[in-house]
């Protein structure tokens, strides 16, 4: 039932977890076209960092095999660069740590385990080596610079191609976080080993390495099978079953070929204790025919006869006897046999609850981790669902609004339309007191000109009517006195009209009887109806009749 229970929820989970490259290490090759090139955004890491990965190195042809180059091309600066050996690895283009590279001790061929930390706030990078922070360096008070470019397997192209540089190793597992781990943590994830995941829940694990396998690789870069999934757990612990089915059955046959063997020893020891006891008896007249022999010949000879008989008897008793001993000493050896098989079985048995309890363990982290996801996925379906009612409402809110607009754009092109019409009315009634305008000059120059016209003239129209200007309308046409025998041409006339209009009554020697009355309206502005007046009530006095006749 046990087992049955364990196969249970291995189908549950087993199934849901497909083929995860992030089990796999990324083998690099000894020539400088193998690498992997990609642009992460380093902005979560601008103030503190820890790059933590495990390395094998093969290829040990290379001074400085770079594992891991952040490069900013702006300012031709190495932000991060993680060597195999310690050979110049830099942090904030800074080599400090380079004076740790003899603490490098591992073998090519063998993993290892490298993490580098560091944080603005202390200025300080720290370097750990399986675990055990082996130095620490000093750094400038500045960001990690972002935007540049990360190279895995050899320095960063923009800088450099020298075969030096060429990594040609193993790289697993390599996560950049945006915190300073703890000296606890780092020991912790290297105790468990290659294949741990103690440092997977981090949120601050930001650079990933599910995500950094799935980056384009150039050359032969190529996965390497390092750890099991649990889906691969999945397929060992049925082929386990499976043998361990095969083998209970195999027990049960085992068992039950036991219990014959044991049945068929039973029937030989009761044959044995039956023949033993016939030799008891015959043992007892063997006694009593002896007896016999020694009282007469006869009776010894007809003994001798019996015990001939007897003898023939024993042999074949004996015979019976050796057949016995055969097929028991056949049954022990099976029973030896089937004693190697239990013990082995038993052994099998053994070995198979270890890997299970393993399994179990592993299983109980696993079903922690989905809980806690669970938990996390259940939080982020609350708030896309609070999300999705406020995008509801401003939906409603917008198309409310959109209708509203629509119904002000309709009023708008119907003023709009209505304010063209008024504009065009306008228009057509201005060009029409244009004319009109320019009709009544053309009528005023050439038909009913009179003295009051001369109201209209720059000098008095819209003015205050002041005693000057009387003087200047009275006198002005006196200026004529010098223009005697001058021809008398339309600029002359033009002038006139312009500047000195007055009747030829004024010039006659009337100017009291037509202008006199002015004099009253000194200090009143010469407006419309002050000139319409003088127009209309006065333009038929006594010197312009005279001169009409």
């Amino acid at each position: 039932m046990f087992l049955l229970f364990i196969v249970a929820i291995l189908w549950v989970v087993g199934p849901s977890v497909g083929s995860d490259r992030s089990f796999n290490a990324l083998h690099f090759g000894s020539s400088t076209s193998d690498y992997v090139l990609f642009s992460p955004d380093m902005t979560p890491f601008q103030e503190a960092l820890s790059a933590c990965m495990w390395i094998k190195r093969i290829y040990t042809g290379s001074s400085s095999p770079i594992v891991l180059n952040y490069y900013y091309h702006s300012s031709s600066s190495n932000e991060l660069r993680i060597t195999a050996n310690g050979q110049h690895t830099h942090l904030l283009d800074d080599g400090g740590l380079d004076s740790y590279r003899s603490r490098f001790t591992s073998p090519a061929g063998k993993w290892f385990n490298l993490c580098l930390t560091w944080s603005i706030s202390s200025a300080t990078s720290s370097l750990y080596l399986d675990g055990d922070l082996v130095g620490t360096d000093s750094t400038t008070s500045r960001n990690l610079y972002t935007g540049g470019g990360m190279c895995l397997g050899r320095m960063h192209p923009s800088y450099s191609s020298h075969p030096s540089y060429v990594f040609g190793g193993e790289l697993f597992n390599l996560n950049l976080f945006s915190e300073v781990l703890s000296a606890s943590e780092i020991k912790k994830a290297v105790q468990e080993g290659l294949c741990s995941r103690s440092l997977q829940h981090l949120e601050s694990r930001v650079l990933k390495w599910e995500d950094i396998v799935a980056e384009r690789r150039r050359g032969s870069v190529k996965d390497v099978k390092v750890c099991s999934s649990i889906k691969e757990l999945y397929t060992e612990l049925n082929v386990t079953n499976v043998t361990l089915a095969t083998t209970e059955t195999e027990l049960e046959t085992t068992k039950e070929e036991l219990m014959v063997v044991e049945g068929n020893l039973n029937k030989t020891k009761l044959a044995l204790n039956s023949t033993l006891d016939k030799l008891g008896t015959t043992e007892k007249a063997l006694n009593s025919t002896l007896d016999k022999l020694g009282t007469t010949e006869e009776t010894l000879n007809s003994t001798l006869d019996k015990l001939g008989t007897t003898e023939e008897t024993l042999n074949s008793t004996l015979d019976k006897l050796g057949t016995t001993e055969k097929a028991l000493n056949s049954t022990l050896d099976k029973l030896g046999t089937t004693e190697e098989t239990l013990n082995s079985t038993l052994d099998k048995l053994g070995t198979t609850e270890k890997a299970l309890n393993s399994t179990l363990d592993k299983l109980g982290t696993t079903e922690e981790t989905l809980n806690s996801t669970l938990d996390k996925l259940g939080t982020t379906e609350e708030t896309l669902n609070s999300t999705l009612d406020k995008l509801g409402t401003t939906e409603e809110t917008l198309n409310s609004t959109l209708a509203e607009l629509q119904k002000t754009e309709k009023v708008l092109e119907t003023e709009i339309a209505q304010h063209n019409g008024t504009a065009e009315e306008l228009e057509t009634c201005s060009d029409r007191l244009f004319d009109t305008r320019s009709q009544l000059k053309a009528a005023r120059k050439f038909e009913n000109i009179s003295r009051w016209d001369v109201l209209y003239t720059e000098p008095f129209y819209n003015r205050v009517f002041t005693d000057e200007l009387y003087v200047q309308l009275t006198s002005s046409w006196t200026m004529l006195r010098k223009l005697v025998g001058v021809n008398i041409t339309d600029g002359v006339v033009s002038h006139f009209q312009k500047y000195h209009v007055e009747s030829m009554c004024d010039v006659l020697g009337n100017l009291p009887s037509g202008w006199g009355m002015l004099r009253k309206f000194v200090g009143v502005g010469m407006t419309d109806g002050l000139v319409d007046h003088f127009i209309e009530a006065h333009a038929g006095s006594e010197c312009e009749n005279n001169t009409e006749s």
